[in-house]
């Protein structure tokens, strides 16, 4: 019997002897001295606590990755091999303890012996030049600092060879490629060949570790990995010749001073995005000159200024567009920019610091995972300067220049004068050789403030950078509508744009007899407009035909825009169409004749059936682009006049002069014109027309419900042959004297006049007067019903 029944029992006799000595019932208190005794001795059941049926490690598996690691940083651990204890292959080793001196059973406890791998230490350099699979290896000392058992540090040292802190007596390897056995596990699996040395691998094994603390199973292994200080220069050159590239076809020596705390790359991961990501956190452009892969420090350099007479200039002394340049829509740029990092003061833990922009209607958020050991102070300064450039150096210009250019490179520096007195820095992306003897270059303006950030304190919280503000030129019109969708209603366009740094403008108008301006649409794109430099002619034209004779030209000076020659059938779709005055005109050839100056040809004339006058010189020109805005207004105030400003971010209303547009009525979309020239027919009150027959024509009028434009008349004729003859008799209706003659109604060929009667409902092709004929004898009536007429 267990201890703990006697003593339930012994409280029984008790109880039972206390219910006798008070008069109670002794069975009562038995029963309740059972309970009691229930709760003091609880009985505890004779278990093997903690028994594990599955004595084996789950490893690493097949295909992991072994992250790489320049500087310093923190990864996880995975298991590369475990010690077997028995034949059946089970890694844990158990021992069954008592857990107490009152009967509470016995615990097991399990053992085990394990290697842990944490990133790639040595790195082969693969080279092309000798038989494939072969090539050399590259290393770097790599030590541990500390490992962690979940968040318990057990390893520790200060250096490659001072351990400060060792808990379980972890034996170290550092990553060489001749790195030796580890003896635990030569021990364990013999000197038979196949013993692993793990070389070049960064591990560590760990013999007979009681697992008791961890719940009878491995914990959570993490470590940090610390190498000889690196710079930008050694990891490029790394990442890029372990795919293959020689040193001799890389260029790191300008980016040698760029110091690099600590980068951890997960080899899963292409190497070029590695490459990506470290290029444009340290601001670096990566150019190929003369098979040589260059890594260029942006605002780098001496500035190369392009000779104005190089600008669309080919070897051979034809001309090309001088300078083409491209904007990005404010729609496609980051509203804010997030960089991801890990944050040696916090233990490596991830940390995000953002930058954002508040601009209306753009949300898009950008992310820069970056893999690198950062501060927050350099994380913000990244975040600040990425969107501080999205913002400020998205304007791309493209220049024809003479084969002298060839001395220049992708990643230089040049100066252009983009108009007279007006010169921007740019950076080079790309160079090509056309087949003319040219030099087609694609530079980047670039901001020298961009790369200057400075906050203080990881917060984020630092002011926004100031941006100077460059004032909109502007233009507004109310004429034809370019597209069906802006037929709905009346309205005008407004089209802008602004000098080099300019982001956009907000459309402000003010009604007529209104106090206070109405915010419009924010237009980020530029538009293109100017005026007429020559007359055009209508002379031969027509509407909706391919103008060959005619030409006009255009100045875009006021906008500094540019026009670019494209094929008929893209002209024929939609592409290329301007307003010139209150005409749309499509044209497939844009000459080049000055700064800003263009003749134009192959003219696509009276475009959605919009007028054809004769243009003088002085006109308006406006490119109907996706730049344009459109702005809808009440219908009742056609004729009557709006203010129009363009607001730049950082002005006011009253920064800006307004400008004055009339509204002019709206034009019938395609359907409605469609639909206008189709008949329809209309019904009025039916009215009598007096007729006067004696076989000659006559003339008569329709009633006053008919209106001119009517092309036919809804008429019942009802008929009678009085005269008794039996002889074919005819009414004929005719629009006038010189107008075809139509058998109406006649009557029929019978043996008695009683058959020569009757009724039909007729069109009439003829307007709202015409002449008739009809023998006498007969008796008519003549009722208009209706008509037919185009929809109003």
């Amino acid at each position: 019997m267990s201890t703990s029944a006697i003593g339930r029992i012994g409280i029984g006799l008790i109880g039972a002897g206390i219910a006798a000595s008070t008069g109670g019932d002794p069975r009562t208190g038995f029963q309740a001295g059972i309970v009691v005794g229930g709760f003091l001795f609880p009985e505890r059941p004779n278990l093997d606590n903690g028994k594990l049926s599955d004595l084996r490690l789950s490893g690493s598996s097949f295909g992991s990755p072994w992250p790489r690691i320049w500087g310093s940083g923190r990864v996880g651990g995975q298991v590369i091999w475990a010690r077997r204890v028995n034949a059946a292959g089970d890694h844990l080793r158990g021992e069954k303890r008592s857990a107490g001196k009152k009967g509470g059973g016995s615990e097991w406890v399990y053992f085990t012996t394990f290697a842990v791998g944490f990133c790639q230490g040595a790195i082969f350099f693969p080279d092309p030049s000798i038989d494939p699979g072969r090539g050399t290896f590259g290393y770097r000392n790599h030590w541990i600092k500390r490992i962690w058992f979940n968040d318990e540090v057990v390893y520790q040292a200060s250096g490659p060879s001072t351990v400060t802190l060792n808990k379980h007596g972890a034996t170290i390897r550092r990553g060489a490629e001749d790195q030796a056995v580890v003896s635990i596990i030569a021990g364990s699996e013999g000197l038979s060949g196949n013993t692993p040395a793990f070389r070049g691998t960064v591990y560590a094994v760990f013999e007979d570790l009681n697992l008791r603390t961890y719940g009878n199973t491995i914990p959570q292994i993490s470590a940090e990995i610390v190498t000889d200080a690196v710079s930008a220069a050694d990891v490029l050159s790394d990442l890029c010749r372990s795919v293959g590239l020689k040193a001799s076809e890389i260029d790191v020596t300008a980016v040698a001073s760029l110091s690099v705390t600590g980068f951890v790359w997960s080899t899963r991961e292409p190497v070029r995005n590695a490459i990506e990501q470290l290029c444009r956190v340290y601001d670096i452009d990566i150019v190929e000159v003369d098979g040589v892969l260059r890594f260029i420090p942006r605002g780098s350099g001496s500035i190369f200024p392009i000779p104005d007479d190089w600008l669309g200039t080919a070897e051979d002394g034809a001309k090309g567009i001088r300078i083409s340049r491209k904007r990005l829509r404010k729609d496609d740029l980051p509203a804010r920019v997030t960089v991801q990092y890990f944050d040696a003061s916090s233990l490596y833990q991830v940390g995000s610091m953002s930058d954002w922009r508040q601009t209306e209607g753009n949300v898009s958020d950008q992310s820069i995972p970056t893999g690198l050991v950062l501060t927050g102070d350099e994380a913000l300064k990244i975040a600040k300067r990425e969107i501080d450039r999205a913002w400020s150096e998205n304007e791309e210009l493209n220049l024809t220049l003479p084969m002298a250019a060839l001395q220049l490179a992708p990643g230089d520096r040049i100066s252009v004068n983009v108009r007279p007195s007006r010169s921007v820095t740019a950076r080079i992306t790309s160079m090509k050789l056309a087949p003319i003897g040219a030099v087609s270059v694609t530079a980047v303006i670039e901001d020298s403030d961009v790369s200057i950030q400075v906050v203080s304190g990881s917060t984020g919280n630092a002011a926004p950078k100031e941006y100077p503000v460059v004032p909109s030129a502007f233009d507004c019109w109310s004429e034809r509508e370019v597209i069906d969708a802006h037929s709905s209603t009346a309205g005008f366009y407004v089209a802008a744009t602004g000098e080099t740094g300019w982001s956009g403008a907000q459309v402000w108008y003010l009604p007529p007899g209104a106090t206070e301006y109405i915010e419009g649409p924010f237009i980020s794109g530029r538009g293109v407009f100017g005026e007429t430099t020559s007359a055009l002619s209508n002379s031969g034209a027509s509407i909706g035909v391919r103008d060959l004779t005619n030409t006009v030209g255009v100045d875009l000076s006021d906008s500094e825009g540019e026009l670019e020659t494209l094929e008929d059938v893209a002209v024929d779709g939609g592409q290329n169409w301007a307003w010139i005055g209150d005409e749309i005109v499509g044209f497939s050839t844009a000459t080049l004749t000055g700064a800003n100056q263009y003749t134009l040809s192959r003219l696509l004339r009276g475009i959605r059936l919009s007028a054809l006058p004769t243009h003088s010189s002085g006109e308006r020109f406006a490119l109907a682009n996706s730049s344009v805005a459109r702005i809808q207004v009440p219908d009742a105030h056609v004729g009557e006049t709006y203010q129009v400003k363009c607001v730049s971010p950082g002005q006011t209303l009253a920064d800006v002069t307004a400008k004055s547009v009339v509204i002019i009525a709206r034009t019938p979309t395609t359907t409605e014109a469609t639909v206008s020239g189709l008949l329809r027919p209309h019904f009025v009150t039916p009215a009598d027309v007096s007729l006067t027959l004696d076989d000659t024509w006559r003339s008569a009028s329709a009633p006053g419900s008919v209106p001119a434009n009517a092309q036919l008349l809804i008429v019942m004729v009802e008929w009678e042959n009085t005269s008794g003859s039996a002889t074919r008799k005819t009414l004929e209706v005719r629009s006038g004297p010189s107008g075809t003659a139509y058998a109406v109604v006649s009557s029929t060929s019978a043996a008695t006049a009683d058959l020569s009667s009757g009724s039909a409902q007729v069109l009439l092709p003829v307007g709202d007067s015409f002449e008739y004929k009809a023998p006498s004898g007969w008796t008519l009536r003549f009722t208009v019903q209706g008509y037919w007429a185009p929809e109003s």
